[in-house]
């Protein structure tokens, strides 16, 4: 399977450090300068997370006809409608076809390459050509902006990857998936509650298991740490992915930060780093992910196609 396009969209409303760190009794420097986090999008009372999934999958259309999507895959946790599932509402709005197969991921950081594990195999079972992944968590719903340890980490984005069984772009191979239930506590909310993360634990909980889960990944896959050109983590904060870096021996300029303007984005920080990515032909790429659940998954890829995507 194919990682073919991806494609991004934000929400209108743009929130600076000035603005949140008063509410919240954070500090803009430490924002800025450890989270590495200047603004980040939040939806407005207007907007909703299937707007925003669908501003990601009108552009993705550029470049398929909706009627050859055979597979639809949702990726979050954050919904405004709980019932029926978000991908079916994008299987009406976007007129897919009813062969297309329309199913929803409840899982958060790690999610999106859970979703790309889940498409290979289905695409497979199913001898499906071309699929789509759609992530959109959007955590300002569910924020307490008086808590400095959720309401400036977080931001609001959607993302819309195409798949597709053959042709060019990062070809995927083995992936490492997990989950450690007893975890849980570290990020929960109840349901019309508000965000509690520790994030002392999540921080921990990272550093242990994201380095076990790319050795095993690689191991799998054959390939060493020393060949991978890329290694896309989730983008929980800049802090976290510096220790990542050297725990693992991994020169920073191999990991890719996409937060600046955007914040966490939950489910959507992978596919976004992605979209600005230039790969070069050959080019080989580690994409893990971390979070709610607790939960993770890494996934192996390498490039084949032109100079860049």
């Amino acid at each position: 399977m194919i990682i073919s396009k991806v494609v991004s969209a934000l929400p209108s409303i743009v929130v600076t450090n000035a603005e949140i760190a008063p509410i919240c009794g954070s500090d803009e420097i430490f924002l800025e300068q450890k989270a590495g986090i200047s603004t980040r999008h939040f939806l407005s009372p207007t907007e909703n997370e299937t707007w925003l999934a669908l501003q990601a999958c009108q552009g993705l259309l550029d470049h398929i006809r909706a009627s050859d999507i055979g597979l639809c895959i949702w990726v979050g946790q954050v919904r405004k409608q709980t019932v029926p599932h978000a991908s079916a509402l994008l299987h009406a709005s976007l007129e897919l076809p009813q062969n297309c197969i329309c199913l929803d991921l409840g899982l958060a950081c790690s999610g999106y390459v859970h979703a790309l594990a889940v498409a290979d195999a289905m695409m497979r079972a199913a001898v499906i050509d071309s699929a789509m992944v759609v992530t959109c968590d959007p955590y300002s719903r569910i924020l307490d902006m008086t808590d400095r340890n959720t309401a400036p980490l977080f931001g609001d984005a959607a993302t819309a990857t195409l798949l597709r069984a053959s042709g060019t772009g990062i070809i995927l191979g083995r992936s490492d998936l997990g989950t450690d239930g007893k975890g849980a506590k570290y990020l929960e909310c109840s349901a019309g509650g508000r965000l509690h993360m520790d994030g002392k634990g999540i921080f921990n909980f990272a550093l242990r298991q994201v380095p076990t889960s790319v050795r095993r990944c690689l191991s799998e896959n054959s390939a060493s740490i020393e060949e991978i050109d890329y290694f896309i983590f989730h983008q929980a904060n800049a802090f976290m992915l510096k220790h990542l870096c050297k725990i693992m021996a991994i020169d920073e300029s191999k990991c890719p930060i996409r937060m600046r303007n955007v914040a966490n984005t939950v489910s959507s920080s992978i596919p976004l780093v992605l979209e600005q990515l230039k790969l070069e032909n050959g080019n080989r790429l580690i994409l893990s992910g971390f979070g709610a659940g607790l939960s993770w998954g890494t996934i192996y890829g390498r490039y084949e196609g032109g100079t860049e995507r």
